[in-house]
């Protein structure tokens, strides 16, 4: 078989190979709700959806301390989850926001509104909401197998010049 035939046929297998693995998404959060600071970070297997029906209570994110990477001043709600995600919900100001509920460990309960779309879309998102003030940064976490495919790309095309190089010199 030619070296070519081999290359094609790597080509052709890596690009299949990279599809199979899923990146999670890690949701940072900060705010503060009336002086009173609040933060956690959570990675999620896949992005929170919005395209739910308005009020599905049953779309919910409802996160407990054992699901967060970290929490800062979390409390408890009456479920045990101190951070709840609501997309597509008409909390409070009118239609449609993607809302984040936090439960202090002041007994207190934090609603920050984002506009919808934010949880299921990469990037930084400020809010301030009467005395509540956040920003919640949603980011994919590269896939292992496309770092993979990448180091393997670069892998083959340094081996193809060197070879081509040892070829010429011969």
């Amino acid at each position: 078989m030619k070296f070519s035939h081999v290359v094609l046929r790597c080509l052709l297998i890596f690009p299949l190979a990279a599809g199979i693995a899923s990146a999670d998404v890690v949701y940072s959060f900060s705010g503060t709700s009336y002086g009173f600071s609040e933060a956690f970070q959570y990675t999620a297997p896949t992005f929170i959806p919005d395209s739910i029906p308005m009020d599905d209570l049953t779309a919910w994110t409802y996160l407990t301390l054992a699901d967060l990477d970290s929490c800062t001043n979390c409390g408890w709600s009456y479920n045990s989850a101190p951070v709840w995600f609501e997309p597509n919900t008409s909390e409070g100001f009118g239609c449609c926001n993607d809302v984040v509920r936090f439960y202090g460990t002041n007994s207190s309960l934090s609603v920050y509104r984002f506009a919808l779309g934010t949880f299921s879309t990469p990037g930084i998102y400020p809010t301030s909401v009467g005395g509540n003030i956040a920003t919640l940064q949603v980011g994919a976490v590269p896939e292992p197998s496309s770092r993979w495919l990448l180091v393997s790309f670069v892998s083959l095309m340094i081996g193809l010049m060197a070879r081509r190089r040892y070829r010429s010199r011969v």
